[in-house]
């Protein structure tokens, strides 16, 4: 997976033109055919109360099918936005941080 897929805890802003096909590792499973492209808005509360919605681009939409949502840590790197998903590291909790919102 090279981007962000958007589950049933977002909230659909708009669909794209585009939609893709999306190829799994193995023969064991099949493609999915048509996956729309779109953009979406989560509500998120931090740690000190503070209250935010997070608005994405371009990622795949499953909406109800898709339990969670699931980020990319590639793609938010390319974006500046740190990931911090190693549960093995003392120093960082796990965390997404974008210093350009102080989040």
């Amino acid at each position: 997976m090279d981007t962000c897929c958007m589950g049933r805890n977002f909230v659909l802003l708009y669909f794209t033109d585009e939609v893709v096909d999306i190829t799994p590792f193995t023969d064991q499973y099949a493609a999915l055919k048509d996956a729309p492209v779109a953009g979406g808005a989560i509500y998120i509360q931090l740690d000190d109360e503070t209250k935010h919605i997070l608005v994405v681009n371009q990622c795949l939409w499953f909406g109800e099918e898709l339990d969670v949502s699931l980020f990319n840590p590639y793609k938010l790197c390319a974006s500046d936005v740190h990931v911090w998903d190693n549960p093995c590291d003392t120093k960082h909790r796990l965390s997404i941080y974008d210093p350009h919102l102080s989040l």
